[in-house]
């Protein structure tokens, strides 16, 4: 029988065009996700184009276009009777907690910038001044900044223990908390645009208190408020978890969690719950929110009747 034999290669190059196999092109796929415009930082420069009369001014995250950028905006005419009053309650705010003196300016001095932050919560104007902090330098104006915070499950645990005990739970919130820290390192800052228009650039300020945006603000918070706890309430600290403090007195239980400036306060006796709340409205300007409803984005339900509570993890809401 005669072998038959074909080389596969004399038949390569020989096909039609047609007959090479092409890839089809990738379809991209689109999210169907609504996007939402970014936020935008609005800067002012003397002479720019956001200035007015060449004067420079403080500036501040856009967030809303309801939202200002600037203290020179907010105190325009159609602006003004809407963000005055927000302006004032943080001035006021600063003067009362003796945040900084004003001083002469010195050669040589190392002197960081502030800006205004505008934002809507809840529709009503809220105003922070807030210190450019990335411009302190790590062993001249700033050392440490760690400070505890508390984990995710323990307020779970919290709850489930005053659930199990059937405590009174109660909740509190700290007004301009970062103003209660003491600073213990030398820091001079510019004058807020409308603080005292008449020293900006002569004076400065020398800061006594934590200012937000100062990178160890939250450090000396925590500081201010462990001490309080430990020292003036005679709570004990978890050594397991830095902000949760317990109390023991005979029959008398107490707990306090914290999460910066939310506190959680339960205990077993009414009248005991509310003298540990009364020392923290004499020690720091407080708002007391009643029996807690919502820790951490945590909604709380309770049953006492039947020893139950119920806890539903919100959907984050948008913020700023």
């Amino acid at each position: 029988m005669e072998e038959v034999t074909h080389d596969i290669s004399d038949d390569i190059g020989k096909g039609d065009e047609s007959d090479t196999l092409v890839p089809d092109e990738p379809v991209l796929q689109r999210s169907s996700r609504i996007r939402k415009k970014t936020g935008e930082w609005c800067k002012a420069q003397p002479g720019s184009k956001n200035s007015k009369d060449g004067q420079p001014y403080e500036t501040a995250l856009v967030v809303d276009e309801k939202v200002l950028c600037s203290y020179t905006e907010a105190m325009s005419l159609e602006n003004m009777d809407f963000w005055t009053p927000a302006i004032e309650k943080e001035h006021n705010s600063i003067r009362e907690n003796n945040t900084f003196s004003i001083i002469p300016r010195q050669k040589g001095m190392s002197v960081i910038p502030c800006k205004y932050v505008f934002k809507l919560k809840n529709g009503v104007p809220k105003v922070r001044i807030v210190a450019k902090g990335y411009r302190q330098k790590l062993g001249i104006n700033y050392f440490e900044t760690y400070f505890p915070v508390v984990s995710f499950t323990t307020p779970r645990c919290f709850l489930s223990y005053v659930a199990h005990l059937n405590l009174e739970c109660d909740q509190m919130d700290v007004v301009t908390a970062f103003l209660n820290g003491e600073l213990e390192e030398t820091i001079h800052m510019e004058i807020p645009a409308g603080f005292a228009e008449e020293t900006i650039g002569e004076m400065v300020c020398l800061l006594h208190k934590a200012l937000y945006g100062l990178k160890q603000a939250p450090r000396q918070w925590y500081a201010k408020i462990n001490s309080f706890l430990v020292n003036d309430l005679q709570f004990k600290r978890c050594s397991y978890e830095p902000c949760l403090y317990i109390r023991h007195r005979e029959k008398e239980v107490m707990l306090i969690v914290l999460y910066v400036d939310d506190i959680l306060i339960a205990g077993n006796d009414r009248a005991v719950v509310d003298d540990v709340k009364l020392e923290f409205t004499r020690k720091y300007k407080m708002k007391d929110l009643g029996a807690a409803q919502e820790f951490l984005r945590i909604e709380i339900t309770r049953e006492r009747s039947n020893y139950r509570l119920y806890s539903l993890k919100q959907r984050m809401r948008q913020r700023f």
